[in-house]
């Protein structure tokens, strides 16, 4: 998708999404090499630190594909937005992310993005299409 930097999120944003997804989407290697954040092992909401995150993800040398990856995942975060991304796992044979009771929907399409990273990388781009074309037909 690739485009200018996009304020995407706010500290409070960041804090709404499951600390574990977040911390295993900004330790995929390529993102970790650019950032430098000092990531945990097992995030808690204590030992995250949102407001350093925000600040780099609103640098200029975040790669394109996290910030394709953090933008797309907040627009297809609902109910309807999962149900294309469930849609595309199933056209592209993929199996649905494991998931737990207070993963969002946003947390959702982050662990459906990163999973096999990166060899699914268009992998939300796909399902955010889905959502357009769909959007325009209803």
């Amino acid at each position: 998708m690739g485009s200018a930097r996009r304020c995407f999120e706010s500290v409070e944003s960041l804090q709404g999404r499951h600390p574990q997804v977040l911390r295993d989407l900004l330790a995929i290697p390529e993102f970790a090499a650019v950032h430098k954040l000092a990531l945990p092992a097992v995030a808690t909401p204590e030992n995250l630190d949102c407001r350093a995150i925000r600040a780099t993800l609103m640098s200029n040398d975040v790669p394109d594909d996290l910030s394709d990856i953090l933008f797309l995942s907040s627009v297809l975060g609902t109910s309807k937005g999962w149900s294309m991304i469930e849609r595309q796992l199933k056209e592209d044979k993929r199996e649905r992310p494991a998931s737990l009771p207070n993963h969002s929907y946003v947390d959702l399409a982050v662990l459906a993005a990163i999973a096999e990273w990166p060899k699914h990388k268009r992998f939300l781009e796909k399902a955010h299409a889905r959502v357009r074309v769909h959007s325009k037909s209803a």
